[in-house]
């Protein structure tokens, strides 16, 4: 899903080591294989302000953030309300900084929600990406 939903996007390349991995997949371990491919590179760790609030009960969260500029957007988390990205926790040391763009008002599990009540989230998929999720009956009862 992640390939057609970057299908077109210049200067992109698609990881697959999170699905070559077995076992449980967390993200320390992802950017510590990236350190090591990537040597002296500067890593980005992209989230909405929904997983920002959760960020301290990630797996070694300090040191993700130690390894990772933290970069958070908004979202619109009930109509009418905004999280601040750089006020969801005082934990210090974060150096989170906000991501300024458009705020979506859909999350990934509105749209698995929607999907589930065989409703087409127009606007927030691909065309692409929401026949392949059709194709494989993700996000269903069968596939659950």
């Amino acid at each position: 899903m992640t390939r057609l939903a970057f299908e077109g996007v210049r200067n992109t390349v698609i990881d697959e080591r999170e699905l070559n991995h077995s076992g449980p997949s967390y993200t320390v371990d992802t950017l510590a294989s990236l350190r090591t491919a990537h040597d002296g590179a500067d890593f980005f760790l992209l989230m909405g302000a929904d997983q920002a609030a959760k960020f301290s009960s990630w797996h070694n969260w300090a040191q993700i953030a130690s390894w990772a500029q933290l970069v958070v957007a908004d979202r619109s988390m009930e109509e009418g309300t905004q999280m601040q990205p750089l006020e969801w926790h005082n934990l210090p040391d974060t150096k989170a900084v906000p991501l300024h763009m458009p705020l979506m008002p859909i999350s990934a599990t509105d749209i698995r929600r929607q999907i589930k009540l065989a409703k087409v989230p127009d606007a927030a998929l691909r065309p692409s990406v929401h026949q392949y999720i059709q194709q494989h009956h993700l996000y269903t009862d069968q596939h659950d």
